[in-house]
């Protein structure tokens, strides 16, 4: 049995992750695509997305999906899937964030100068 691979032509994926019906983050292969092509390949025939790290805070979250090929709507999902975040103690303080407080949690010091 022989494999081989066939070109698709342009596909186009956009992910969208949603908190309480607002669009926080955007995921897109297009904005990816120029690092893609400088590596020699032109078409994708498969995706995959790698988070290193996501810290958002408690709630619950959805991905909506919108995928293109060669410029035409293929798919679009709205809220495809849902998750939910538990609170945690991110900065190891002992302290869960107040609930509210925002969409992330990002690594930050206060330094105190007297």
């Amino acid at each position: 049995m022989n494999s081989h691979s066939t070109s698709i032509g342009k596909l186009r994926v956009d992910l969208g992750l949603n908190k309480n019906d607002t669009r926080i983050v955007w995921f897109s292969t297009e904005m990816m695509r120029k690092m893609h092509t400088q590596s020699g390949n032109t078409d994708m025939n498969f995706v995959d997305l790698t988070i290193d790290k996501l810290p958002l805070t408690p709630g619950s979250y959805s991905f909506s999906i919108h995928c293109t090929l060669n410029g035409e709507v293929s798919d679009y999902i709205n809220d495809a899937f849902y998750f939910d975040v538990e609170a945690g103690d991110f900065y190891n303080t002992g302290k869960l964030i107040p609930f509210g407080q925002g969409n992330f949690l990002v690594d930050y010091k206060f330094e105190y100068i007297s």
